[in-house]
């Protein structure tokens, strides 16, 4: 290697480091970090575009204003909470810390923030006095909102999050839809026989099977639904897409029942257009709004 290019690579590497070391002060400067026995202490809170808050602590010697570690907890949806310990790291722009193994780094620069984990995915965050809450029906869907109890899933209802029954997971509608991606099966409706209740129509006509426990469906994950009725069996085919559901392909062994409702099962089923899980009930939507049909 030539004299002239470790010269640059020498010059290179100053100015970086002399940028890093600004943004480091530029960081503290900007939060209002406060002087305790001597050291100087920022804490920054953070709300992150997944859904998580942040909260980050960062500690100099002195009061110069310079940041030598940072302690960075950050809390999911769950309130589950995940410690990382860093130091100061080289930046082109702005502040970073990353953790000794460089899996885990946070960048700051005015006032964006980002942290980065090892599978590379990174994570945009606010700080938490720049978020904008919810207000009545209204909802700014660009920003992350914080905070608030938890439910009995572990959903922030508060910060906009409620359980989806199909996905099994806390989110907010703005952000995710609770549907299933297109062909995806339904993980919530296998594993059980679904016996249906009731249907209710628009008119308020309500039809209740006269013999309990005997219309049921079973789904599999092929895209197979097998169909109990107080008569024959019945299987076929069912396709989920998003909140959509549709039955197709449908065959039945072929004896007669007197005063059976299989007929009746059967043609609700055909009308059935959508569904959706909650409190342990499936409910699928008929045919333009007619109806309702309900399955535990």
């Amino acid at each position: 290697m030539n004299k002239s290019l470790i010269i640059t690579l020498g010059i290179v590497a100053g100015i970086l480091l002399i940028v890093a070391v600004v943004g480091f002060y530029r960081f503290n400067v900007t939060n209002g970090g406060d002087s305790i026995d001597g050291e100087h202490t920022n804490v920054a809170q953070l709300s992150c575009a997944d859904g998580t808050t942040a909260v980050a602590t960062y500690h100099a010697p002195d009061a110069s204003g310079i940041m030598q570690e940072l302690l960075f907890v950050v809390t999911d949806a769950r309130g589950v909470e995940t410690e990382y310990d860093m130091v100061p790291a080289m930046s082109g722009s702005g502040a970073k810390f990353a953790t000794q193994d460089e899996s885990f780094s946070l960048w700051e620069h005015q006032d964006e923030f980002a942290f980065s984990r090892a599978d590379g995915s990174s994570v945009v965050c606010v700080p938490i006095e720049d978020v904008h809450t919810s207000q009545g029906d209204g909802v700014t869907p660009d920003m992350p909102i914080v905070g608030g109890d938890s439910d009995e899933h572990g959903c922030k209802a508060s910060a906009g999050y409620s359980w989806c029954e199909v996905k099994e997971k806390c989110l907010r509608v703005w952000e995710e839809t609770c549907a299933l991606e297109t062909g995806t099966p339904a993980t919530s409706l296998v594993g059980k026989t679904w016996m249906w209740t009731h249907t209710t129509y628009a008119d308020g006509h309500v039809v209740t099977p006269q013999a309990l426990n005997r219309f049921g469906l079973t789904f599999g994950t092929d895209g197979h639904v097998s169909i109990a009725t107080d008569c024959n069996s019945m299987g076929g085919a069912y396709t989920v897409r998003g909140s959509t559901m549709t039955f197709s392909e449908m065959i039945s062994t072929l004896m007669y029942c007197e005063g059976s409702q299989e007929s009746d099962f059967s043609a609700m089923l055909g009308q059935v257009v959508s569904f959706a899980i909650q409190n342990g009930e499936l409910s699928l939507s008929l045919r333009g709004n007619t109806g309702t049909m309900i399955l535990k």
